[in-house]
């Protein structure tokens, strides 16, 4: 069978041949191109089903090129490299970019994280309107109700595009007032802490993790999330922040970080059809670089 690559669905093949070679793994290069880890599966299946022979040598710790594989991993990422400088080339000579861009997040992500990112982002983009919509619920990007979305969880739908920011992890934290008065070493069974109040699902399973019924300690409690920082800041106990939060704020400091909590992973999401936007598409990738960074030096 011929391989005609110039072929779009094959320059895709391409793309995801230099993705597995360069990062090793089927998962890996899926975050990199930004697609499902089954799509990927089937992309390199096809293009090995196309060349007429395997490409790549599975072993437990990953795929590594074979010899067939390495000569057309030259020829690929030359294609590759470019069809990237077209794409740049197109994109210099694009539209102007103005109008508004919706981005959804959670309370205190929007309120904490993303002010400055748009600061940086209109300075490029003077003519772009940012709307941010601060609400814990998960606001529909397929009915517009946001162009954009940061999200705590995976999302699912074929339909949207997603980008793998990074682990957020969480931490205990406490006021360096707090901590003068009450003392460092103090067990959390004798210290005052910041709970949630009737949602305690997210929460309650790492105080659970410290091996004892805490909710008797709890002074303050709240479900809502700025509300919840904002008790931590004013001193009135312990309670679990993202790092990336609580660093924000000088006062703040982390209680026993021994003890490892679990986080969130956080993507950046948009519908297939709005990253074809122009508008969209530079929010996306301008807000993707900024929180990649932010999470990196966690």
């Amino acid at each position: 069978m011929a391989y005609c690559y110039a072929d779009m669905n094959n320059l895709n093949h391409m793309r995801s041949l230099v993705a597995v070679a360069e990062t090793g793994s089927l998962t890996a290069a899926a975050r990199r191109l930004q697609v499902s880890q089954p799509t990927m599966s089937r992309m390199i299946r096809d293009l090995e089903d196309d060349v007429g022979e395997p490409l790549f040598i599975r072993h437990g710790r990953g795929m590594q090129l074979n010899e067939l594989g390495n000569e057309l991993y030259e020829v690929a990422l030359d294609v590759h490299r470019a069809a990237e400088r077209f794409e740049s080339i197109a994109a210099a000579r694009g539209e102007f970019v103005a109008g508004i861009v919706r981005i959804s997040a959670s309370e205190v992500v929007a309120a904490e994280l993303l002010p400055e990112w748009v600061v940086t982002y209109q300075k490029e983009y003077p003519e772009v309107q940012v709307a941010i919509v601060a609400d814990d619920t998960t606001s529909n990007i397929a009915s517009r109700e946001a162009d954009l979305a940061v999200r705590m969880f995976e999302p699912r739908s074929p339909d949207l595009v997603r980008a793998f920011v990074g682990d957020a992890p969480l931490a205990f934290f406490a006021t360096s007032s707090y901590l003068d008065e009450t003392g460092r070493d103090l067990p959390f069974s004798e210290r005052h802490i910041v709970g949630l109040d009737r949602d305690q699902a997210q929460l309650q399973p790492l105080w659970d993790k410290l091996g004892e019924d805490l909710t008797h300690q709890f002074v303050f409690r709240t479900d809502h999330p700025a509300t919840y920082v904002h008790a931590v800041k004013a001193g009135l106990g312990v309670g679990i922040l993202q790092p990336l939060i609580a660093r924000k704020y000088p006062e703040l400091e982390q209680v026993h970080p021994e003890i490892k909590l679990p986080g969130f992973p956080m993507y950046l999401v948009t519908h297939r059809d709005l990253r074809k936007s122009r508008l969209v598409r530079t929010a996306f990738d301008s807000l993707k670089s900024h929180l990649t960074q932010l999470v990196a030096t966690i």
